[in-house]
């Protein structure tokens, strides 16, 4: 389960991409993206739907865990997660995986933070992209492709990152990071967004795949996370729309 703790903490996100040219290309469109998460950045999954999956050599899956997760605010107003459901290859694990997430956190809950999208506003001095000469359309938005590169902490994330032409808004997001979590060998990660017709905008599915191991013992594993009941947090207030 260490692999599995691992890659979802990552994240929450193949060789590492070859390094950015030293000139930064921030358009109006990639500040149109900026622009758009600033507007947005209140959002909270209210649920979150995990699978986890490890794979043998073959591509059988060996091993298989489903969770379910909610996240809502506690008294101080800050965000913390909930475990409703862990389900380990048939079994109902869900009682452990809490009490092992209670001590793990030792009483501290962490705050649900968005500074670590390459979108965010605050951190545009950390982050360096390119704008390639590559087009695509992912689900009838043409996209512009850009690269990109951003420092966090002790680790640095490189990746590429699609944006619809016409109005900016991030699609796709496809990133893997320097230096990979330990005993992790290869790690992609894949964030996919989503737009509704009123504006509203979030991540709503993450996906990644990736190899590790220690020693002689190598696995493969492959997951995602799907987000949904949204609501707005208000950081100033104890009252914002959070459906408990």
């Amino acid at each position: 389960m260490k692999i599995y703790i691992l890659v979802w903490t990552a994240i929450l996100y193949s060789a590492s991409l070859s390094s950015l040219p030293a000139q930064d290309s921030k358009d109006s469109l990639w500040g149109r993206a900026v622009e758009i998460f600033s507007q947005n950045d209140d959002w909270v999954p209210g649920l979150i739907n995990g699978r986890f999956e490890l794979l043998n050599s073959q591509g059988d899956v060996t091993d298989l865990t489903l969770s379910q997760t909610k996240l809502v605010l506690n008294q101080a107003n800050q965000v913390e997660s909930q475990i409703i459901q862990v389900i380990h290859n048939g079994q109902d694990v869900t009682a452990k995986s809490a009490a092992e997430n209670s001590s793990e956190e030792d009483g501290e809950k962490q705050e649900f933070s968005f500074e670590e999208s390459p979108f965010n506003p605050e951190i545009q001095d950390r982050v360096s992209v390119r704008l390639t000469d590559e087009r695509i359309v992912i689900d009838g938005k043409p996209c512009v492709i850009y690269e990109y590169s951003l420092l966090i902490s002790d680790q640095t994330r490189s990746g590429k990152i699609w944006l619809d032409t016409l109005s900016g808004v991030p699609v796709q997001n496809e990133f893997t990071q320097e230096p990979l979590p330990k005993h992790v060998k290869k790690l992609i990660n894949r964030i996919f967004y989503r737009c509704n017709a009123d504006g509203s905008f979030y991540v709503d599915k993450i996906s990644f795949e990736g190899s590790g191991g220690f020693l002689l013992i190598k696995k493969n594993f492959r997951g995602e996370m799907i987000f949904s009941n949204y609501w707005r947090w208000d950081r100033n207030s104890s009252k914002s729309n959070n459906p408990q």
